[in-house]
């Protein structure tokens, strides 16, 4: 009887041990997973916060860019309407005259509608966030669409305005040039004129000057052709569809813009 009672109290001693290390394994697993999860957790706050602070580079870099954008395509507009207001006045000048004072003036306006506006946008951030993988630092949805489909709206505008280019160095220009002294068409510049070339391109650069004297009569010669008015109608038509695909796309960059200075303005809160 006594060797019965020892073996009960050997073997619920055994059991007491054996409860105790399954409690202390469990605790210690559950103390590794915790810190695993902690160390997670840590991991990703720090990505998330890396992550952050690429994108909110990245948006001001946009927001130079787009910025750039706008005011270009401000001045491409502005250009194209300075060559439909010359194709009208030509058409005026045409059907009711003008002073002898005046001839210069009209020259300067035919040299005017063989301007070829072209936008050239600033797209180095963009193609970079496309080509480099970094696309989804960017949380705002609308952004991110807006610049995946920029460079078919850009592509849009290019070909209205390779279509104008093309109808220009052609056929408009080689006609002025075959049936009329076409250095005699402009003989100086007015204040319109330098606004457009600044428009062009800012800086000084060294001016072809060699243009002779013209008079009425053969200025008059050139608004009365059939083919010059022909060609100035399309000039103006062509310069009026570059323009409206380049409010559209004006359209875009302000969109663009107001999605990068609202995810500026929600991150540097």
């Amino acid at each position: 009887m006594p060797k019965i009672f020892r073996k009960t109290r050997t073997n619920s001693i055994l059991e007491k041990k054996i409860n105790r290390y399954l409690i202390y394994a469990v605790g210690e697993i559950i103390l590794v997973v915790i810190g695993i999860l902690l160390a997670v957790g840590i991991n990703n706050w720090n990505i998330k916060l890396s992550n952050s602070k690429q994108e909110l580079k990245i948006l001001d870099q946009l927001l130079v860019e787009y910025t750039t954008n706008l005011e270009q395509i401000d001045n491409k507009i502005t250009m194209r309407n300075m060559i439909i207001e010359a194709v009208e006045k030509l058409f005026h000048y045409a059907d009711f005259g003008f002073s002898e004072a005046g001839v210069d003036s009209v020259g300067l306006y035919i040299h005017r509608t063989t301007y070829d506006p072209t936008f050239d946008p600033a797209d180095g951030v963009t193609k970079e966030l496309l080509n480099s993988g970094k696309f989804y630092l960017l949380q705002n949805e609308a952004l991110r669409s807006q610049l995946t489909s920029w460079f078919r709206v850009v592509n849009e505008l290019n070909e209205q305005e390779e279509l104008t280019a093309k109808f220009v160095y052609d056929r408009y220009l080689p006609y002025l040039i075959e049936n009329f002294d076409y250095r005699s068409i402009r003989k100086s510049k007015t204040e319109e004129d330098d606004k457009m070339d600044k428009l062009y391109a800012k800086g000084e650069t060294r001016r072809l000057n060699v243009r002779r004297e013209i008079n009425k009569t053969a200025i008059e010669t050139i608004l009365k052709d059939t083919g010059v008015q022909n060609y100035l109608l399309l000039v103006g038509g062509l310069n009026q569809a570059g323009n409206l695909k380049s409010i559209d796309t004006r359209n875009r960059i302000l969109e663009i813009l107001e999605n990068i200075e609202s995810e500026i303005a929600r991150k540097k809160q």
